[in-house]
């Protein structure tokens, strides 16, 4: 599951799950797209580890883990080595994130003490620097673009479940819907009805031009029930 693949090309970091003899039951693996081969970057650490994510430089993969109880931000040398934890989170649930390729910097998603979920900016070894975002709407999947001057993410209404995909500065400033429900095919047949629908932000694409965007409706009057992917131009909203 959640395989990132190297700046370089080669090499996959993913998460596969563990049986439940082991000592937890997720771990990152980095696989070589040449040979096949697949090695554990973490067996030697209890607990969970999840959401690998590349450093800019491609030595590095970066990850969340609950080693010691409480989710925080781990990194492990992709050759293999003695995974540190780089930022101290301590929270009580786990904890995504993305890269910053130009910087190395982290967008971060954390659940505030009234519950709901926001994006704060981080640095390695030095921790979290500002609060990014700061709404009532939870927040997921943080994508930072290839620039690294935009972050689009998943926006959830607590109320109603529905989710929508947004693109904003990163620098802070207005955060703007690029796929509601309402724009899925669809999905406004049936008037003042609400169904749980998400339209969730997957990633960029390499020149930073595409938002890959997949969309699920839960509605039998829908035809575009169940996953489907669009590539959208983001280009004229910033």
């Amino acid at each position: 599951g959640a395989p990132w693949v190297s700046r370089a090309g080669r090499h996959v970091a993913l998460q596969p799950t563990r049986p439940a003899s082991d000592a937890a039951d997720v771990a990152i693996y980095l696989v070589d797209l040449l040979t096949n081969a697949a090695t554990s970057l973490t067996d030697s650490m209890p607990g969970n580890q999840i959401a690998p994510r590349w450093t800019p430089d491609g030595q590095t993969v970066l990850f969340s883990s609950d080693a010691g109880g409480s989710w925080n931000i781990w990194s492990v040398p992709a050759s293999g080595g003695r995974p540190q934890m780089r930022v101290r989170l301590d929270a009580g649930s786990p904890v995504f994130f993305d890269v910053s390729r130009p910087d190395g910097r982290l967008v971060i998603q954390i659940t505030n003490p009234e519950g709901s979920d926001d994006l704060w900016e981080a640095a390695l070894d030095t921790g979290l620097t500002h609060r990014i975002t700061n709404t009532p709407r939870a927040k997921s999947q943080p994508r930072v673009s290839p620039d690294g001057q935009l972050i689009a993410f998943t926006a959830t209404s607590d109320s109603s479940g529905v989710s929508t995909a947004v693109v904003m500065p990163r620098a802070g400033g207005s955060a703007r819907e690029v796929v509601a429900p309402a724009m899925i095919p669809g999905y406004a047949s049936t008037p003042g009805r609400v169904f749980p629908a998400q339209a969730h932000a997957d990633g960029w694409s390499v020149d930073g031009r595409f938002l890959l965007v997949y969309w699920k409706v839960d509605a039998p009057a829908i035809s575009t029930s169940g996953e489907v992917q669009q590539v959208l131009y983001p280009g004229d909203i910033y």
